[in-house]
This record gives structure tokens, C-alpha cells and sequence, in this order.
């Protein structure tokens, strides 16, 4: 009898710990999913930015870029345009030159401070005004901030093709 309630007492516990190790788990998804969440934004961000490049909706990417971004090499050390307002009239300049596909894969994405980062790969398709097609392959790094309304907005967008792309692909002269 003895034995029988020892038992019995050990399955309750062992349900009662089972229980709670179901909630400790439950939470650690939750706080995970909390952490992680500003990454899958910025992700989110950066595929409305490839959209929205690749269809060359100014108005849209107006939005995406903060009105002090850079596009190009931060240091000016090689060429960059600093800006909103420029960086969209450079664009401007390039719609002859439509990607026809655009590929932008985030190979990195952290924090830095109260700004996201990120690193990646770029394949790039351009139909010319020839209408020949032209495969572009390089890499980027990105630096995003976060608005007062809680949206991601790209600061710094640098872009690095190979030699012989077109200058619409790094919006280079």
C-alpha cells in the first residue's frame, strides 16, 4: 500500500514537472520569436525593396529609403550618392534599363545598436534598350534604422557588382 501511494505521488509529480516544463519551452519560443522578430522585419523590408527597385516604383521606394541614405560607399572613398531626393533621380535616370529579375538574398542580418545590418548576395537581369539580356551576380551590405511610426527604412544600401555591369546596377556614373 505503501509502495502504491510512493507511486502514485511520483506520477503526480512527474506530471505536475512535465506541465511546467511545457510552459518554460512555451516561453522561450515566445521570447525567441520576440528577439528574433526585428530581423524577420528587416528581411520583410529588404524584399519590398527588391520589389519595388525591380518594377522601379519611385513612389514606393521613396518610402524605403531614409531622407539621409546613402547608396554607394559610405566613406566616399569610391563613389556614393547621398540623399533621398538624389538617390531617386539617379534612379530615374536608369528606367531605359529595366532588371527583368532581381535576386536580393540576405546571407546576414544583426543588430547594431538601434540600426539592422545586413549582407548578401545579388543577381541581377537587365534587358538593355538593345533588348539583349545581361546577367549580373555581386553582393551588398545594408544598414536599415527604425522610423518613430516603428517602420524600417534603408540608410545605406552599397551595392558591389563586378567589373563591366552597368552603371544602373551600382547607380555609379
Amino acid at each position: 500500500m505503501i509502495h502504491r501511494r510512493r507511486l502514485m505521488a511520483l506520477f503526480a509529480l512527474t506530471g505536475a514537472l512535465h506541465g511546467c516544463g511545457a510552459v518554460v519551452v512555451q516561453g522561450a519560443r515566445q521570447l525567441y520569436a520576440a528577439i528574433k522578430a526585428p530581423e524577420r522585419e528587416v528581411e520583410a523590408a529588404l524584399g519590398e525593396f527588391g520589389r519595388h527597385l525591380q518594377a522601379r516604383d519611385f513612389a514606393a521606394l521613396d518610402t524605403l529609403l531614409a531622407p539621409d541614405a546613402i547608396w554607394g560607399d559610405p566613406s566616399g572613398q569610391t563613389f556614393s550618392i547621398a540623399g533621398r531626393g538624389d538617390i531617386l533621380s539617379r534612379l530615374r535616370t536608369c528606367a531605359s534599363e529595366r532588371p527583368s529579375g532581381l535576386e536580393i538574398t540576405p546571407t546576414q542580418t544583426a543588430r547594431l545598436g538601434q540600426r539592422m545590418t545586413q549582407r548578401g548576395t545579388l543577381r541581377h537581369t537587365v534587358i538593355g534598350s538593345d533588348g539583349a539580356r545581361r546577367l549580373h551576380e555581386g553582393r551588398f551590405d545594408a544598414e536599415w534604422t527604425r522610423t518613430e511610426q516603428g517602420r524600417w527604412q534603408l540608410v545605406r544600401w552599397t551595392p558591389s557588382m563586378p567589373p563591366g555591369a552597368p552603371a544602373c546596377d551600382t547607380l555609379s556614373p
